[in-house]
């Protein structure tokens, strides 16, 4: 709870859903849509709960994949 007080550039190293692991690992590609959230600039990236939704936060609007 305390890292969720920090700004959320620093949620990256410190917030992790432990379901990713072996979601991941079953099912790579649902490891890419994140991966291609950093890529396209988000400032953190997570699966949601048990992988209904992977989301990212972006620091500015309107970017264009």
């Amino acid at each position: 709870s305390e890292f969720i007080q920090q700004p959320i550039s620093d949620w990256r190293d410190h917030i992790t859903n432990d379901f990713e692991i072996p979601v991941f690992k079953g099912y790579p590609e649902i490891k890419k849509i994140k991966e291609n959230l950093y890529q396209h600039g988000a400032t953190y990236a997570s699966m949601s709960g048990t992988g209904s939704t992977v989301f990212g936060i972006f620091e500015k609007e309107g970017r264009d994949w």
